[in-house]
């Protein structure tokens, strides 16, 4: 039996842009913002109507069909349903699953429907039992913070249809090993895989126009980089602190780059030809500069 739910909620996200920053030890106050992030995401505007199915899910309406709002139930391996009383399941709330909205929970493992599009902001921030959730086809959006703080997340699929991976992304998601970004996707957020740090290879497809600063900040075990020809810009810090990685090639097409490599000492980069080590690397920069 499902019950209608008239929730009220006098809270508003009082944060934007807030980020986490570099080192293995953030700041404070940087901290502080992080944690204030997941605090405020996820309310609702005063006077929504909410739907309660008997295992758990919080539905409400949606642009395009229905939206999951919460996910309250105890399961450990979650499938969630592709509609619900004839609407196609099309996002995940902000918060929905996340365990600093709605306390620590067993969740293990998520099953989204093909028919989700938009992964909300934070939506499984702080998750930390969390090993594995898919990514559907046809999502083109990966909000901010969406999967910030899943310690034990081990793999995750970008699919070529979501158009950029947001800030924040996969934040502290220090058992990920595997990242794959499949060709399609546009652009790859700041700190959107910072600390990340059992990723050892990534590849970088050429439909990616720019790779946004601390990308992949304090990935201390990546060694592999591979940048596609079609990738233009590459912000500051986008590999900083990264130590064990030691040769990149970056494509003709790149037309900006920051001082994405800071702190790589062992690096040696080539480009059009020439191979830049630590100690040169600021002559690589300044060919950017000029241009």
């Amino acid at each position: 039996m499902k019950k209608k739910l008239l929730v009220v909620v006098v809270a508003v996200m009082a944060v934007s842009g807030v980020t986490a920053c570099g080192g293995s030890a953030p700041e404070t106050d940087e901290k502080a913002k992080f944690e204030a992030v997941n605090e405020a995401v996820g309310q609702a505007e005063s006077g929504s109507d909410y739907y309660r199915t008997e295992d758990g899910f919080l539905f409400q309406d949606a642009e395009g069909g229905a939206a999951l709002f919460r996910y309250d139930g105890e399961e450990e391996n979650v499938v969630v349903p592709e509609t619900y009383e004839g609407k196609s399941v099309v996002a995940l709330g902000e918060s929905c699953f996340s365990m600093n909205m709605h306390g620590e929970s067993e969740l293990k493992s998520v099953t989204l429907p093909e028919s989700v599009t938009v992964i909300g902001i934070n939506a499984f921030g702080a998750c930390h039992g969390l090993t594995s959730v898919n990514i559907p086809e046809h999502v083109t959006e990966i909000r901010y913070q969406a999967f910030a703080d899943c310690t034990s997340l081990e793999g995750i699929t970008i699919p070529g249809s979501v158009t950029e991976i947001g800030d924040n992304a996969f934040i502290y998601c220090e058992s990920l090993t595997g990242v794959v970004i499949e060709d399609g996707v546009m652009a790859i957020g700041e700190k959107a895989f910072q600390h990340c740090i059992n990723v050892e290879s990534i590849t970088i497809p050429g439909s990616v126009a720019s790779v946004g600063k601390w990308a992949f900040d304090g990935c201390e075990n990546l060694t592999n980089v591979t940048i596609e020809d079609g990738v233009t810009q590459i912000a500051d810090y986008a590999f900083g602190e990264c130590k064990k990685l030691t040769g990149v090639a970056l494509p003709n097409s790149v037309t900006a780059l920051g001082k994405a490599f800071h702190n790589c000492d062992q690096i040696a980069v080539t480009y059009k030809g020439i191979t830049y080590t630590d100690d040169t690397m600021d002559d690589l920069y300044e060919l950017f500069d000029e241009e």
